[in-house]
């Protein structure tokens, strides 16, 4: 849509591989990172979840723990694990 391409035009083995990198990867491994993972090094996450904004902003504890998960993801998922794995696709 966006290259004004016609049907025959565009690449279905290149699409194909971007949907199952997004099922497998983004479905699967990462769900399962950040969920259960996540659940498991930072033991605050659900309760901070489930705050309201005002209490997020009184729960040291869990803005610690949310600043190490952003961390977390920023040096060592994305370089280390998402980005090699996209780019081998």
């Amino acid at each position: 849509v966006g290259e004004n391409k016609s049907l025959s035009e565009v690449d279905w083995k290149r699409n194909a591989i971007f949907v199952v990198f997004g099922f497998a990867y983004l479905g699967g491994f990462q769900y399962w990172l950040m969920v259960n993972k996540y659940r498991q090094w930072f033991p605050t996450m659900d309760r901070f979840a489930k705050l309201p904004f005002a209490e997020k902003l009184k729960d040291t504890a869990g803005i610690i723990d949310a600043g190490k998960m952003v961390l977390f993801d920023i040096v060592i998922h994305l370089p280390v694990m998402y980005f090699p794995t996209y780019y081998a696709v």
